[in-house]
């Protein structure tokens, strides 16, 4: 999977349309731990409601 893809799920996941290109600048493994962290507190908060 390429960064651009990975940046894609990024966006998905935040459901936002605002700019995100700040995140260019992470390398692929940070994006990817961004992600996972993402993905655990979304998934905690829907247990939680």
């Amino acid at each position: 999977m390429t960064k651009e893809d990975l940046l894609a799920i990024l966006k998905k996941l935040l459901r936002t349309e605002r700019t995100l290109d700040f995140l260019n600048r992470l390398d692929e493994e940070d994006v990817r731990t961004l992600i996972v962290c993402i993905r655990d507190r979304l998934e905690r908060e829907s247990r939680d409601h």
